[in-house]
């Protein structure tokens, strides 16, 4: 594990051993009816945060960067 991938784990939470987009990847997805494109940046393992149960997600820098990112859970993915 590179420092980079030891601070988005500190950052976003431990990566996914498997996933169907991979960290590097372009993906299109979909946020309250509104269509992006996007980088995924990290691939975030199923966890509880604050005990709540958090699915698998991506963390997904959108086209154009804007400084934020997007979390977005699979079914957010359009093929």
């Amino acid at each position: 594990m590179t420092s980079n991938d030891e601070e988005l784990a500190a950052i976003y939470g431990p990566a996914a051993a498997f996933s169907e987009h991979q960290r590097g990847e372009r993906v299109r997805y979909q946020i309250n009816g509104f269509n992006y494109t996007g980088e995924s940046i990290w691939v975030a393992a199923a966890d509880n945060v604050k005990g709540k149960h958090l699915p698998l997600h991506y963390i997904v820098t959108p086209d154009p960067p804007n400084g934020l990112v997007d979390v977005i859970l699979p079914s957010d993915v359009q093929a």
